[in-house]
């Protein structure tokens, strides 16, 4: 979950450094550099993990599919909290996807 979490962070993230005054906007780009190492770091743990433990994958699945609307909903909402631009929920929505289904966690 931590993986996603820190995908779905970067995307947060880089939403806001888009419509952030200049100073938070230099400031975001560390955090996003920091977001997207831990993602990569994350994700190549994980997929060490699958790879010697296959029976593993449908626990995490199950796991995900239960934390999946708690996660959004948190997500979604900071989205507003940081004034995201109109759709940011959709291409939040899209990353989600595109990195569980990189994990093989769909």
């Amino acid at each position: 979950q931590n993986v996603i979490l820190e995908t779905l962070e970067f995307t947060v993230f880089r939403l806001h450094a888009a419509s952030a005054d200049a100073v938070t906007k230099e400031m975001l780009a560390g955090v996003i550099s920091d977001e997207r190492r831990h993602a990569g770091f994350g994700e190549s743990d994980l997929g060490r993990l699958l790879e010697s433990s296959p029976g593993e994958r449908p626990r995490l699945r199950a796991i995900r599919a239960r934390l999946d609307p708690l996660v959004m909903g948190v997500f979604e909402g900071a989205l507003g909290d940081v004034g995201a631009p109109s759709g940011s929920e959709q291409q939040l929505a899209r990353e989600y996807v595109h990195t569980v289904e990189r994990l093989g966690l769909t």
